[in-house]
């Protein structure tokens, strides 16, 4: 814990420093607005230990004091959430009460106008750490298989404009992720261990005086430490991109370029030459389709970016991605990223330091009409890994549905999919959760709820199945 507290004031005191160097004038200073809050939630739970073998109940208490800050101005953006939870289980062990704390901050500063800029990010989140372990669609639970896991990013860039013929960025990014489990995962037999990233890349870009064919070159060379185990990872890649716009309905694409990678096992050990050929198609200003195929990693690879926009406020997307990555890497984006996609499927993942390739479909629906808001989404995904045990195919989806019953009364319910299965399985792995939900608006300041959530686990691992049923009552204040 002490570990985690000075990382986390480091975190806080470099966001601060960054913010407070951003604003230097009268004329370029924000408008902050802080907010703190303060809320009491009591949770009952049949399946306190998420073990139906043992089936325990117990009422948890939660305090968790918060803190919003953000800041808005010429030369910054910044946006802090912070929050300590401390969980009291009346019924177990009082050692096992636990303090959980989450943050989320992301910041874009401009140091020097029009040249040097800095994006800075930090995220403490509590993470399942093995798929095939103990999980729920609650997180009132005691169990060893989640984890307090810290990532930061800090990352200075600068900008240089060849009058209207090129545009250059020359950038840096420094990653840290480090996790209060860095042990064996019993099932898989890999670690998931503290990570450091250095990302350094130049990209070249043609400016406003090519009309028709645009051009980038970028070269990008990343280095990722280790703490234990696996060997570390580094990549470099240069490549040239190419655009032609034939209409205002089509534009080509193309490029290619060199990558090498280096690092444990024959997927990290990826190295030749890229290409690829595509097109960007906008039938109208309400649909777009990006689709692109060459080669990568010494294998086929395409992707496919396509949306398409029913109204105003609800829009279809459809994706498909394949990319070589970590569980750090992928973790860090996630926790990290300022602009989640609403209603992406975010599924459990065993947390291990392999390389793997990550080929997804996804579509997600999201809309809003009237007093309601809904978002739908599904995917299919294979991971590709040198073990066999961290291969799997998965697939599933989720389901949200709000509707704002009057000014004070907001009901809402959900549902997810997933179901898993593994090369070492003789089975499907299967997780569904669903929840139920009412918001009641007491004052401008207190706000009030009442949820149910049903959590059910089967498949070919017996020891994880189970079912769990909760119910929570919360009231929270903001002053």
């Amino acid at each position: 814990m002490k570990k985690d507290s000075k990382y986390l004031i480091s975190a806080l005191s470099l966001t601060m420093a960054l913010m407070a160097s951003a604003a230097p004038t009268k004329a370029s200073a924000a408008e902050w607005r802080v907010q703190p809050a303060l809320s009491v939630e009591e949770t009952y739970t049949d399946n306190v230990e998420l073990d139906n073998a043992a089936k325990e109940s117990d009422w948890i208490t939660t305090v968790t004091p918060s803190v919003s800050i953000s800041g808005q101005g010429a030369r910054l953006q910044a946006s802090i959430f912070y929050s300590a939870a401390y969980l009291y289980f009346a019924r177990s062990d009082t050692q096992r009460d636990d303090l959980r704390h989450n943050l989320s901050a992301n910041l874009s500063t401009e140091l020097i106008n029009d040249y040097l800029f800095v994006d800075a990010g930090a995220g403490i989140s509590q993470e399942f750490l093995d798929r095939r372990a103990a999980i729920s669609g609650s997180d009132a639970n005691i169990t060893e298989n989640r984890a307090t896991v810290q990532n930061y990013r800090i990352s200075p860039y600068a900008v240089y404009h060849f009058e209207d013929f090129a545009n250059a960025v020359l950038r840096y990014q420094f990653s840290h992720q480090r996790s209060s489990d860095d042990r064996q995962i019993n099932n898989t037999g890999v670690s998931f261990t503290d990570s450091t990233e250095h990302v350094a890349s130049f990209t070249l870009s043609s400016g406003r005086r090519f009309n028709r064919l645009g051009w980038d070159l970028t070269t990008v060379y990343s280095h990722e430490d280790r703490s234990t185990l696996f060997e570390n990872n580094e990549s470099y890649s240069a490549t040239l991109g190419l655009s032609y716009r034939v209409s205002r309905y089509l534009t080509l694409l193309a490029s290619g370029g060199y990558q090498d990678n280096s690092g444990s096992g024959d997927l990290a050990n990826r190295t030749g030459e890229t290409w690829d050929v595509g097109f960007i198609l906008t039938p109208g200003p309400r649909s777009s389709v990006s689709v692109r195929y060459g080669r990568q990693y010494e294998d086929d690879s395409f992707s496919v970016n396509a949306s398409y926009r029913f109204s105003p406020q609800t829009a279809l997307t459809v994706t498909y991605r394949d990319i070589l990555t970590t569980s750090q890497g992928s973790l860090r984006d996630r926790v990290l990223a300022s602009n989640d996609q609403v209603g992406e499927s975010v599924r459990f993942i065993t947390l291990n330091d392999a390389v793997t390739r990550e080929k997804r479909w996804q579509a997600v629906l999201t809309g809003e009409r009237g007093r309601n808001s809904f978002s739908i989404s599904a995917f299919h995904e294979k991971v590709l890994a040198d073990a066999t045990a961290n291969q799997e195919k998965a697939w599933g989806g989720s389901v949200s549905w709000s509707r704002q019953i009057n000014r004070r009364l907001t009901s809402a319910v959900s549902a997810n999919y997933d179901n898993s299965r593994f090369e070492t399985a003789l089975d499907d792995d299967i997780f569904w959760s669903a929840s139920a939900s009412l918001t009641y608006q007491i004052s401008q300041s207190i706000n009030s709820s009442l949820r149910y959530t049903y959590t059910d686990r089967e498949g070919d691992i017996n020891t994880t199945a189970l079912t769990e049923n909760s119910v929570s009552l919360s009231v929270s204040a903001s002053f």
